[in-house]
């Protein structure tokens, strides 16, 4: 009887490892195929920190992302309430807009290169859109980008 149930124990212990394998392989095998392999992380490359527009104009944000491969990208309104403290408005997620005002648009344009625009517009500037707004590139460790929006006053041709 002993040895029957040592010969099960066995039993289990290599359909496990087996199962193990088999698993491991797959996951391997779905991160090269996806792109995901750690030679292609990602990263937001925007070199642009500061956006001056006019009341009444269209501020455009631009977040560009290398190597997004599967990960999501959102876009929030921040205000700081301290130094360790915000307070953060969440305005998009990948295209899924959070918020109900009209004004606020996201586009999305991919290049040929894994280059990715994620393209926050506000359109029809306010003095009260002044402020900070961030783009997030969800990942294991999240990678953000912050932008600040100077609004002037009325544009005079």
């Amino acid at each position: 009887m002993e040895c029957k149930q040592q010969t099960l124990t066995a039993v289990s212990i290599v359909r496990r490892a087996t199962l193990a394998c088999l698993l491991y392989s797959i996951v391997m095998t779905l991160l090269i195929v996806d792109g995901t392999s750690a030679n292609t992380e990602a990263e937001i490359i925007s070199t642009q920190n500061e956006i001056i527009t006019y009341v009444n104009h269209t501020a455009k944000l631009s977040c560009i992302i290398q190597n997004k491969n599967r990960q999501h990208v959102t876009w929030s309104r921040v205000t700081f309430m301290n130094e360790t403290q915000k307070l953060t408005n969440l305005l998009f997620v990948d295209l899924l807009k959070y918020t109900p005002f009209s004004r606020y648009h996201l586009t999305h344009m991919i290049e040929r290169d894994n280059r990715e625009y994620w393209n926050l517009e506000i359109r029809n500037v306010h003095t009260s859109d002044e402020g900070y707004y961030s783009c997030v590139l969800t990942a294991i460790k999240p990678i953000s980008k912050i932008f600040h929006v100077k609004v002037l006053g009325t544009y005079h041709a």
